[in-house]
């Protein structure tokens, strides 16, 4: 590969560079994305939730609490691998000042608002480019605030205030913008799929409205989950409080709990499958998926103009940073310092034999989340911040394998099954990062548990801002 144009150069196959992909391509932009490995990093092993009802973020004043316990070696909910950097004592205390009871919701409409969207947007695009996901419209949250993005990026964007803050790119005037180019983009994905919808392959991402059940032994976290869910409720996610028996009534084959949270609009996919049926979708329209590894942006003069690769230099117009926890590295070749901490996870995937759970399913009291797809029961957890990359401990997997065997008493979990363990991008404040940083350069990581849930709405955006508007 030597000397390759684009309009569009991405850094990232994960979930949120293929949708990043998909829309631009769509738009009629010439997309080049590079990855080595397209689907891996975070997009491949972690639970596949697509969850507005965890639109608080991570920094709130109980995970403030968690994260004193973790320096001092108590906590379960974090823990700190030793030696700590610099740079995560760093982080660790900007999070202590996101977490801040005054601080701690003020990001969550944001997030609801823009979970809401990716919703929708998974339905349209299974609609679009042909999906049987068997997901209903009811997201379980308000219409109103799932048309409105406001993620808090207009600044960024150096654009009309009111235009940066909508994400209802259907598009409306209050864009201000070409309206051939505005129609082009349409991003509600009704008529227009640039392919024959009758000859389209048939993606399947595996999509449905399970809702996720949140369960608990101990009735001070029930009851502390529901005041969240609350709060949420204001926000426009659906949730309803289970006593045990509606608990054993939804989930028979669920060992004893005091009772649960249920979020009847949250979601289930494949997450490996739902990445490279974007990249797939994305390939359609035109882009071009190269494997190889970036190893630094190139800048003139202040403006980064493409990209260095292990397979040679590739120019575009505009860079897109999507590279999860790896951008930091990269932006840093531009000059660019990210706010983004590796927070280690870890899964193990276990065949079973039949179907035993209609719901996802989060143990509040282990932090761990279980997942049936077809005869696959996916456990995950673990939050480890800090110190040299190490993969995790046996007993790491062993714990997830009791967390599952007290939930679901009468299962056969007992196969060795398939383990992972990756790095998800986060920010001190919960927020995904996705502005211009410079010229010609996007950034567009620190999504943390909400890779899957926002990736749809982050590619969307980022199209809309590089479509619909002039370039920075």
């Amino acid at each position: 590969m030597s000397g390759r144009d684009a309009d569009v150069a991405i850094i990232g196959a994960g979930v949120v560079g293929a949708f990043a992909a998909y829309y631009l391509a769509r738009a009629g932009e010439r997309v080049i994305v590079l990855d080595p490995e397209p689907g891996g990093g975070a997009s491949a092993g972690n639970a596949g939730l697509l969850v507005p009802s965890y639109s608080r973020p991570m920094a709130h004043p109980r995970m403030l609490a968690e994260g004193v316990r973790a320096l001092l070696g108590g906590s379960h909910d974090i823990t700190l691998r030793r030696p700590l950097r610099p740079a995560t004592l760093a982080w660790l205390a900007r999070f202590a000042l996101a977490a801040r009871p005054g601080r701690a919701w003020r990001a969550a409409p944001r997030l609801a608002a823009m979970s809401a969207r990716s919703l929708r947007l998974y339905t349209e695009f299974a609609d679009a480019e042909r999906l049987d996901i068997g997901v209903s419209d009811a997201v379980g949250c308000d219409r109103r605030a799932a048309e409105r993005l406001d993620i808090g990026l207009s600044d960024a964007v150096g654009r009309d205030r009111r235009a940066a803050e909508r994400l209802d790119i259907g598009v409306s005037d209050a864009v201000g913008r070409d309206r051939r180019a505005a129609e082009r983009l349409d991003l509600g994905l009704r008529d227009a799929v640039g392919c024959d919808r009758r000859t389209a392959e048939r993606l399947d991402i595996g999509l449905r409205d399970a809702g996720l059940l949140t369960v608990s032994r101990d009735r001070r976290m029930l009851d502390a989950q529901r005041r969240t869910a609350e709060r949420l409720g204001r926000l426009g996610v659906a949730s309803e409080v289970l006593d045990p028996a509606a608990v054993a009534d939804a989930e028979p084959g669920l060992g004893p709990v005091a009772g649960a949270v249920r979020f009847p609009g949250d979601a289930l996919v494949d997450p490996l499958d739902t990445t490279l049926a974007a990249l797939t979708a994305a390939e359609r329209h035109g882009a071009v998926l190269v494997r190889t590894a970036a190893l630094r942006l190139r800048q003139v003069k202040g403006r980064v103009t493409g990209v260095d690769t292990e397979a040679g230099p590739v120019t575009a117009a505009t860079v897109v940073l999507a590279a999860g926890t790896a951008s930091v590295r990269l932006a840093r070749s531009a000059g660019v310092r990210l706010p983004v901490e590796p927070g280690h996870g870890w899964s193990l995937t276990l065949p079973v034999a039949g179907p035993l759970l209609s719901h996802a399913v989060l143990d509040l009291d282990a932090h761990v989340v279980l997942a049936q797809r077809a005869d696959r029961l996916r456990l995950t957890g673990g939050m480890e911040l800090g110190g040299p990359p190490a993969p995790p401990t046996p007993e790491r997997f062993a714990a997830l394998r009791r967390t599952a065997a007290v939930l679901l008493p009468g299962a056969d979990l007992d196969e060795p099954g398939d383990r992972w363990h990756g790095a998800r991008p986060m920010t001190p404040d919960g927020l995904p990062i996705i502005r211009r940083a410079r010229p010609g350069l996007v950034i567009a990581t620190g999504h943390g548990q909400l890779g899957m849930t926002l990736a749809p709405a982050t590619g969307e955006l980022i199209a809309v801002d590089l479509t619909v508007g002039s370039r920075v």
